[in-house]
């Protein structure tokens, strides 16, 4: 992308200056922290990374330009509600498999990875330098704790009320589950709070701690610090094998995710992204990768899932950012992306009811139900997680806002993307 002398005094007027040196000292930094000890044969490379660095580096050649975002990202949005309900898909698809003998394919799983791609490019393109890591946790507390905790003291109020029929789980695994501490659940044996659902949120939390770390520098050191800790903790799980939950989690290939999520934001940031019409085709090839993938990393946290899911992800995202200049008004995914929270949290309980639902009227044997349950399913829980976000998430987060507010009055709780008619997951 080549810039001639007539702009610059219009671009020097609008942004930061930043050497090509540095960005090559970054860009190198992080392609070395992909490498993974050799004799252990585990050697990855991310597909794609060369021509990354090969285009960050072919920028011209006497300086980058930093575009200053707080952006209002609608293709995010969008897909955004699109990855929750890929996720409510695939737990629709499970449990016909498990209660009524027939599933449809359970790719939807992959959801997951794109928000984590999602999080790790919100997360820098949002934060400016002047927020202290004290505000963006507390920020960060206030936009995920008390949904989750509401969901999940509703999820144990019911075993306890129904106790009889539901061995009701340690009060331990209650407190961890709040606590994000990942444990081996009593009812399931795995790695998962009292609302599986939340699995996921441990990982996202313990990304915002490193994030947060990450404010006390600034420039291309934030980035280094990112990225070191999150491909060092990776390379420690891959030399030292454990059991422990907490070690197995925090070690995860996954935290991977976030990292190239990052990496999407900082090339955002440079304007070094694809033309809209190159984005449809990031997208495309990010599903059609999925779909070669098929189902074999479903439950898996390896390497394998990164690269089969995790990679497809990052394409995903950077062709939806990418056609951002395109992107029209679609109030319904604009609803189902501020709403995927809510969605993403309660959809487990909407499917068990409506489980419950088929049994109570004697129709689990019936051909048809296998398919209807699927659709069923997936168009509740749609419904029931955005009137959650209108009744429960929503009020809740102005309430924590006003009330964090008041006692560190320079702090608005909001940013670009989690207001409360625009959240952030």
């Amino acid at each position: 992308m080549m810039v001639s002398a007539s702009d610059w005094s219009h671009r020097l007027c609008s942004f930061k200056q930043v050497s090509v040196d540095a960005n090559r000292f970054m860009v190198e930094r992080y392609a070395r922290q992909f490498r993974v000890n050799e004799g252990l044969g585990h050697h990855v490379r991310f597909i794609g990374c060369n021509f990354l660095i090969f285009f960050m580096l072919r920028v011209y050649p006497l300086s980058m330009t930093q575009l200053e975002v707080q952006p209002q990202l609608s293709s995010i949005q969008y897909l955004r509600g699109i990855a929750a309900m890929m996720v409510v898909f695939f737990h629709a698809n499970g449990m016909t498999a498990e209660y009524f003998g027939s599933t449809w394919s359970p790719l939807g799983a992959a959801g997951v990875d794109i928000f984590f791609v999602i999080s790790g490019f919100i997360m820098w393109v949002t934060t400016g330098a002047r927020r202290t890591p004290a505000s963006f946790i507390q920020h960060r507390i206030v936009r995920v704790v008390p949904l989750y905790w509401c969901v999940t003291l509703a999820l144990f109020s019911s075993w306890v009320i129904f106790r009889n029929s539901t061995p009701l789980p340690p009060l331990e695994n209650l407190l961890k589950s709040l606590l994000f501490i990942p444990h081996i659940s009593a009812r399931t044996g795995q790695i998962e709070p009292l609302l599986i659902a939340g699995w996921t949120l441990n990982f996202e939390m313990f990304f915002y701690a490193i994030f947060a770390l990450s404010l006390l520098l600034s420039g291309r050191y934030r980035a280094i610090l990112v990225f070191s800790v999150l491909t060092s903790l990776v390379m420690i799980g891959q030399v030292f094998s454990s059991s422990n939950p907490v070690m197995i989690t925090y070690t995860s290939p996954l935290l991977l995710e976030f990292a190239l999520g990052c990496l999407l934001g900082l090339i955002y940031q440079y304007q070094l992204l694809p033309r809209p019409s190159l984005g449809v085709t990031l997208c495309i090839l990010g599903v059609v990768l999925l779909c070669v993938a098929g189902t074999d990393s479903a439950a898996d946290l390896s390497f394998r899932r990164l690269l089969y899911w995790g990679a497809p992800s990052v394409l995903i995202v950077a062709g939806f950012v990418s056609l951002e200049p395109t992107a029209r008004d679609n109030r319904l995914l604009s609803l189902l992306g501020a709403a995927s929270y809510s969605i993403y949290l309660t959809h487990s309980l909407s499917l068990a009811a409506l489980k419950s639902l088929v049994f109570a009227l004697g129709l689990q044997n019936y051909q048809f139900v296998p398919s209807i349950f699927v659709v069923a399913g997936f168009v509740g829980s749609a419904v029931i997680g955005i009137c959650a976000y209108h009744l429960l998430e929503r009020p809740l987060l102005s309430f924590f806002k006003r009330l964090v507010s008041r006692n560190a009055p320079s702090w608005s709780g909001n940013d670009p993307i989690s207001t409360p008619s625009n959240t952030t997951r």
